[in-house]
């Protein structure tokens, strides 16, 4: 009881995260902000607006800070009411300055919901009067927001305005709409999609004679607030015209790597024809340590993700020499409980294994073969740095395998050097694996993707453009690993490769296993120790169940696998029978699933515009 309630409080905390943590997570978005400007004849403004606001969470407060300094002047903000657009009910809120910003806070309660809040405020100098024209310079979205989908803005003159009414609308939205009423009574803006990040701007001019209450500037002119027009516009179109090149330039950059692409590999990258033998293999096609055939079975390089296998492969190699011994541990399983038990593997080193290690290794027997150089360093490196010298275990090789230094775990260190070693030992005692012209194409193609792919990369972020570090992202990203295809191998290479693939093929189909007749049999455990390096060690003993079940023929016991519900005894066995190979099934899949605990993979009249920026009114806005 002790410990129970010992457990309540971290229960409780447990608990409290579960509900508070799902709390925590709001958002909100706007659907639609809708303003109304009524100019008045002395140049302020009166606003009706209105914001919707859709909220995932509960929220209890909403704020705007507007700027109130602008290119051309300084503007009065002050706020009348915020009512619920609906029932017109008045809510709390609060009105300041700071930094030269007028601030508007108002309070509600709300929970996932749609809310629209009506705001009533007055701009003071809303309008510039010139001698010949009246501006309106405002920005009615703020620069920072929540997403917003749709706003509509309507800016009313004192009286028509037939004589002078343009508007211009900058930001960083796709072109709206803009409709000026055939009286000059009005004009409506709509945009869609508005950026998180982009204000909305309008410059609007109107002729000065409505607003006979407002002094008049001498410092500007229709011409030149048209001719600062013109500038934003020109300024848009330069940078529209130089994002064009740009990406023109990417995508040309892009075509041309792939056109180089498909040059290299139609020259260097397809594999020399091969001589075609028999679709399968009945034997191994070489007497090759296992390890070397994981490593040749890829292009250019061993294939670091498949090492596991080679590793395995060595230790069952050793097993069938006669360097060590496998022992199957089986432990009690949780409480006692056998259906939550679980197996590893203990390897325990023979005479002939401590004689290798000391550096006095006995003869081979007839028909065997000593370990090469690699092989023993494998037994070497699991028995005197892993185990104790004499015994180790799956678990301990796993811990091993696991652990970092640096920024590489144990076992990739070991890898980068023992990988090289398996293909080298091949070429020295065989044929060159890798063609030299088309390994040369391949590590031009590779220094190009990545001296291109980072360049563009490097200046999308420096120029804030999103598309040549995405496009660059994807020449390092697809470009490197595309150029292994080019690589290709020696004629002799490739045919050797379709060898070990038929015989994989053969010792993974039991249909045509079956066909090879009882001869196979006596063979399995050498073939199980290709299929591991091969990957397909456990469809072979899947097949030699199933082939010596359906023949009632026997498998020959092996002397080095002792599986846990045989005593431990295995070696005196006259043959294997099923319970001892579903043991050794699922002690492989162990042994093979050092790939878990090795893996190497350790390691934002009119128109619309960009630019502006200078009028009042900008800022940010937020809710809580």
């Amino acid at each position: 009881m002790k410990c129970i309630a010992a457990r309540l409080p971290v229960c409780a905390i447990l608990l409290l995260f579960v509900w508070v943590g799902p709390a925590a997570a709001k958002s909100y978005d706007h659907p639609l902000i809708e303003q109304v400007y009524r100019f008045l004849p002395n140049g302020d403004a009166e606003v009706e607006e209105i914001r919707v606001f859709r909220f995932d969470g509960s929220f209890s407060w909403a704020e705007i800070l507007r700027e109130t300094q602008g290119e051309y002047g300084t503007y009065g903000i002050d706020y009348a009411a915020v009512l619920d657009a609906d029932t017109r009910e008045s809510l709390e809120f609060e009105q300041g300055r700071t930094d030269g910003q007028r601030q508007l806070k108002w309070f509600y309660s709300a929970a996932n919901t749609t809310k629209r809040f009506l705001l009533r405020y007055h701009i003071k100098n809303a309008v510039q009067r010139y001698g010949d024209a009246a501006q309106f310079y405002w920005k009615a979205i703020e620069d920072d927001h929540a997403p917003l989908d749709r706003v509509q803005i309507t800016v009313i003159p004192p009286s028509p305005s037939p004589g002078l009414f343009k508007v211009f609308v900058h930001g960083r939205a796709k072109p709206g709409e803009l409709n000026i009423a055939d009286d000059f009574s009005q004009a409506v803006i709509t945009q869609r999609n508005i950026p998180q990040t982009s204000f909305v701007e309008l410059r609007v001019l109107l002729d000065p004679g409505l607003f006979p209450q407002a002094r008049i500037l001498g410092d500007e002119s229709h011409e030149s607030l048209l001719a600062a027009e013109r500038h934003i516009t020109e300024g848009t179109r330069q940078q529209a015209y130089r994002w064009l090149y740009m990406i023109a330039g990417v995508v040309l950059v892009f075509i041309a790597l792939a056109a180089v692409y498909v040059w290299m590999y139609v020259r260097f990258g397809r594999e020399h024809e091969v001589i075609m033998g028999a679709e399968y293999e009945h034997e191994p096609p070489r007497d090759l340590p296992p390890a070397v055939v994981t490593a040749i079975m890829t292009q250019s390089s061993y294939d670091k993700q498949k090492m596991p296998r080679a590793f395995a492969a060595t230790l069952l190699e050793a097993a069938r020499l006669g360097y060590l011994d496998i022992h199957e541990i089986q432990d009690e399983g949780f409480l006692g409980i056998k259906a939550f038990s679980s197996n590893s593997l203990a390897y325990v080193i023979s005479e002939k294994g401590r004689a290798l290690l000391a550096g006095a290794e006995l003869p081979p027997a007839r028909k065997e073969r000593k370990l090469e150089a690699f092989e023993s360093d494998v037994l070497q490196l699991v028995f005197t740095e892993i185990g104790d010298g004499s015994r180790v275990t799956s678990d301990e090789i796993e811990k091993w395998g696991k652990k970092t230094r640096g920024k590489q775990t144990n076992f990739l260190r070991f890898v980068r050097q023992w990988g090289p070693q398996l293909r080298r030992w091949f070429e020295a005692e065989h044929f060159a694996l890798d063609d030299p012209t088309s390994e040369r194409a391949r590590k031009i193609f590779m220094t190009s993707c990545s001296v291109v792919g980072f360049g563009m990369v490097l200046a999308g972020i420096a120029g804030s453009h999103i598309w040549p570090a995405i496009i660059g992202g994807i020449i390092l990203v697809a470009g490197l690993p595309a150029a292994q295809a080019i690589a290709r191998r020696t004629p002799e290479a490739a045919n050797e490769y379709h060898r070990w693939t038929a015989f994989k093929k053969f010792i993974s189909d039991f249909s045509v296993m079956k066909e090879a007749g009882p001869n196979l049999l006596p063979l399995w455990e050498k073939y199980l120790v290709y299929a591991a390096a091969l990957g397909v060690a456990d469809k072979l003993l899947a097949n030699l169940k199933l082939y010596a079940a359906e023949y009632n023929h026997t498998m020959p016991a092996i002397a080095w696998y002792h599986a846990a519900s045989s005593g431990g005894n295995a070696a005196n066995l006259g043959a294997m029978n099923f319970a001892a190979l579903d043991s050794l099934t699922g002690s492989l899949s162990n042994l093979q699933n050092l790939n878990h605990a090795l893996s190497t993979k350790s390691s934002s009249g009119g128109g619309f515009s960009g630019g502006g920026g200078g009028g009042g009114g900008g800022g940010r806005s937020s809710a809580g």
